[in-house]
């Protein structure tokens, strides 16, 4: 259980980072670029939500 609390934790913190990645993207090219900096945002956001979701679980049940 303190594993995957632990992998669960890293996800969320990449997951979040990766947001920032595709934000940048978005906003400092244009074109192609920027539709490929969306697609990071979007699926970076969704991963940093579902995975700090389950973290704040894991750590209630520990």
């Amino acid at each position: 259980m303190k594993a995957a609390k632990r992998l669960f934790g890293v996800l969320f913190f990449v997951s979040w980072l990766s947001t920032f990645v595709g934000a940048f993207i978005y906003f400092w090219f244009d074109g192609s670029n920027a539709a490929i900096g969306d697609k990071v945002f979007s699926i970076a956001l969704t991963g940093a939500t579902v995975f700090g979701g389950a973290y704040l679980i894991l750590k209630e049940q520990c």
